[in-house]
């Protein structure tokens, strides 16, 4: 072979590799679009027949966002939990949120008294303290 056909032939190959990325990154892309013109649910992962969402915003575009990580502690509406440093909730400092996406405020009784907070609103949670969600259902993270 001549060094001109060998030269045509390193092209050509060229040419067929830089056809095939450029369709792989067209399909990508219109995947992207598609997602992005229509609307899904939030990606979740699962652990252990938990779900959990992948973004921990407490708000998205202004509003309410309402996600549940692996950190987070549920208080169920009625229950009453005290802060331990070896038990289920730890005292320190939580961000408030909403498990309802509707409600945008809740109430908590925390050592004795009730009191409305916001959703994304902070609380602290001393050692010994008795906390309970009085509205409903609550998400400390």
């Amino acid at each position: 072979m001549t060094p001109q056909q060998i030269t045509l032939l390193i092209l050509s190959v060229l040419l067929a590799v830089f056809i095939v990325i450029l369709i792989v990154v067209s399909v990508k892309l219109r995947k992207i679009k598609k997602r992005e013109d229509a609307e899904y649910a939030e990606e979740v992962k699962i652990v252990d027949g938990v779900r959990y969402s992948k973004d921990g915003a407490v708000q998205e575009n202004g509003e309410m966002n309402v996600s549940h990580l692996p950190v987070d502690f549920m208080l169920v509406r009625g229950e009453i939990y005290r802060a331990e440093r070896d038990g289920r909730l730890l005292p320190g400092v939580y961000t408030v949120l909403s498990a309802d996406g509707s409600r945008g405020t809740m109430n908590i009784r925390k050592a004795g008294y009730v009191r409305t907070f916001g959703h994304g609103d902070k609380i602290v949670i001393a050692e010994g303290d008795e906390i309970c969600a009085v509205s409903g259902d609550v998400i400390l993270r």
